[in-house]
């Protein structure tokens, strides 16, 4: 299931640049307060829930419409759009769409909470999946190297850009989107495969080789300090079974997806 959501504000606001906190915070409390009162989100033999609350989705970067930018961030934000993503079939549409209508996304900066009122929602039409696919980036891709050095135990954000990573961060990114599909059908996917996944090498040509985005994430909500994460955002093309890519387009590519990484739409 996917869809586009507009919100507006009342007046001018500012946001800024490291927001993605801030929408996976206030996505979750909306989700939290009013998902876990239906039924089928307490079902234990529905893996998309736990709690009541969702567990697998994303979101796309914010789109803004008409504002300026400063060294804060976004200034004289008026409306933004964003993408939101997961693999809950589209009979939870109406739901969802009830619920971030009817209830105001408030985003928590330094500054001041920031309220949001959806103006706009729009049901996007699912898409058949091949073994090969073009997608383009609506958020960066975050792939965790954990082990990447002998001597370091913490998550090492990977570079696809940088020659002695690529190869690691391929094979990383395999290794997530199998561990999706263990956890969403509870049970190891065992059927015949191979995997392959490159960036554009003509767009990072085009690019200069820039297409790394740094972000500062606070992943642990009780603590001030934040993680400093490295995404990719280039189309790409990935070649796997399908079901595979399928999780990816469905749940986001690489890791912290709930928090608006790794949504993609096709490149056709």
């Amino acid at each position: 299931m996917r869809f586009e959501i507009t919100y507006e504000t009342q007046g001018f606001i500012d946001i800024p640049y490291n927001y993605n906190y801030s929408v996976h915070y206030s996505l979750c409390n909306l989700m939290k307060k009013y998902l876990s009162g239906f039924p089928d989100t307490h079902d234990h033999n529905c893996p998309f829930f736990k709690n009541g609350i969702l567990r697998f989705f994303t979101f796309s970067n914010l789109k803004f419409n008409n504002c300026d930018r400063n060294e804060y961030g976004f200034h004289n934000v008026k409306s933004i759009s964003l993408v939101f993503s997961s693999p809950l079939s589209d009979q939870f549409f109406p739901v969802l769409a009830e619920i971030f209508t009817q209830h105001t996304l408030i985003l928590h900066f330094e500054k001041k909470p920031v309220r949001l009122y959806a103006e706009n929602i729009i049901h996007l039409e699912s898409i058949d999946i091949t073994g090969e696919e073009k997608f383009t980036t609506l958020s960066p891709v975050v792939v965790c190297g954990k082990g990447y050095s002998p001597d370091s135990l913490n998550c090492h954000y990977l570079d696809y850009t940088k020659e002695k990573e690529k190869e690691f961060y391929v094979q990383q990114l395999h290794q997530n989107l199998l561990f999706k599909h263990n956890l969403l059908y509870n049970f190891e996917f065992d059927e015949p495969h191979e995997f392959e996944f490159e960036f554009d090498t003509e767009y990072i040509k085009r690019r200069s080789g820039n297409i790394r985005k740094n972000i500062s994430y606070r992943l642990i909500p009780e603590k001030e300090n934040y993680t400093h994460i490295i995404g990719m955002e280039a189309p790409f093309t990935i070649k796997t079974h399908p079901k595979l890519i399928k999780i990816g387009y469905q749940c986001g590519f690489g890791e912290h997806n709930n928090s608006g990484f790794g949504l993609v739409k096709p490149a056709r």
